[in-house]
């Protein structure tokens, strides 16, 4: 390892508190955590500080499978953009996207909110620390296919359930989850909570701190969020300063020579614009051939994606976030089928006016509506309408 390296791990909804831990070329640190007492700020002095790696909590991130018109179909970073903002309900929000594998016609990704992201990393420059990459909390964790890795954190169990699929749920939507979609296999960290089991024999290991896990030896890199108009600049050495200015130089001519030619540059734009509205109806062919259009391709990628069915982890996430918002809401019991497309709930409530508002609230996610109402429990039944 060249240098030492700071590893920060930011608070989540779950979990209230930043942790840390530093590597050099010959100790690591205990895990620690952050205080009152002890701020972010407290941290630049720390062996690390400008070599900073940051964790993301999986709650502020997206995952999604994309497919690609066809195997040699350009994925720049717009046509990216394109094809991972399509499969959202609202896009009026800026999005920042990282492949994380592809194969074939095949790409993983992973979103995070422009805005979340530079709010990350204002908020580390200014307690004078220097964030050398950004990677999903997580991702360190060991993993096997057809296997999921959990480690108690006490309120929260922090989980690795695919090659690119991290998440953090307490203990009741882990249940759900475990009993919805139970794992061949599951590596636990800690004792695994009643009703969580794999088809397999249990591998358990003592409880630990999860940043624990992470190594300085492996560089994480395919899920590094630190790039494209989030890469730092290199900072110039003063014995390349004399580079830097005849880089100035040639961009001067360059700038002088583009003015002559305004007419070659115009005829680029367009052809470029021809280029992007070909690819627009390439893609609008991929996924709906049976339906024709010429033009307006993203405003209907809205409607005609708004009928997929969300993945299990982002729809327990959703419920778990409403629920936790709204303590006058019960869940008693949750059946939820992919492959059926149906999610019912049975739920209780203070009063109907509750479930209303709770049907009202999913609408941007997964339609809901309440269909009946035990008599005896005063239990309500709330089912995706499939709109």
């Amino acid at each position: 390892m060249p240098e030492s390296l700071m590893v920060i791990r930011s608070s989540s909804t779950l979990r209230k508190h930043w942790e840390w831990m530093t590597f050099s070329a010959d100790s690591v640190s205990s895990v620690h955590t952050l205080t009152d007492d002890l701020p972010l700020e407290s941290l630049a002095d720390q062996p690390g500080a400008g070599n900073v790696h940051l964790l993301i909590p999986p709650e502020g991130l997206l995952y999604r499978s994309l497919t690609l018109p066809n195997v040699k179909y350009k994925l720049t970073a717009q046509t990216l953009q394109w094809l991972a903002e399509e499969t959202l309900p609202d896009n009026t929000q800026d999005w920042h996207w990282t492949v994380v594998d592809k194969q074939n016609e095949s790409v993983e990704v992973i979103g995070i909110q422009s805005e979340k992201l530079s709010r990350y990393l204002e908020r580390l420059h200014t307690a004078g620390l220097n964030v050398t990459r950004v990677l999903p909390d997580g991702c360190y964790l060991p993993w096997e296919v057809d296997s999921w890795t959990l480690v108690n954190q006490q309120t929260s169990w922090l989980i690795r359930s695919a090659a690119h699929a991290f998440n953090e749920l307490d203990e009741h939507w882990l249940q759900h989850l475990a009993a919805q979609f139970p794992p061949e296999n599951m590596l636990c960290y800690g004792v695994a909570p009643h009703g969580v089991a794999a088809a397999n024999p249990l591998i358990q290991h003592p409880e630990i701190p999860s940043l624990s896990l992470y190594s300085a030896d492996i560089a994480f890199q395919r899920y590094d969020m630190l790039h494209g108009v989030f890469r730092k600049q290199k900072t110039v050495s003063k014995s390349g300063k004399w580079l830097a200015r005849l880089a100035v130089s040639c961009l001067v001519l360059a700038i002088l020579s583009f003015v002559g030619s305004r007419g070659i540059a115009l005829w680029q734009t367009l052809k470029i614009e021809d280029q992007l509205q070909q690819q627009q109806q390439e893609t609008w062919q991929r996924y709906f051939p049976q339906i024709k259009r010429t033009h307006n391709f993203r405003f209907y990628f809205k409607q005609q994606l708004a009928q997929q069915y969300p993945e299990a982890v982002p729809l327990l996430y959703h419920l778990q976030t409403l629920l936790l918002e709204h303590p006058e809401l019960q869940l008693m019991e949750a059946n939820y089928s992919q492959k059926q497309k149906s999610l019912t709930l049975k739920m209780s409530a203070k009063s109907e006016a509750n479930i209303d508002r709770f049907c009202e609230l999913t609408q941007s996610w997964l339609p809901m509506e309440k269909t009946e109402k035990d008599p005896v429990s005063g239990v309500w039944t709330v089912r995706s309408s499939g709109k």
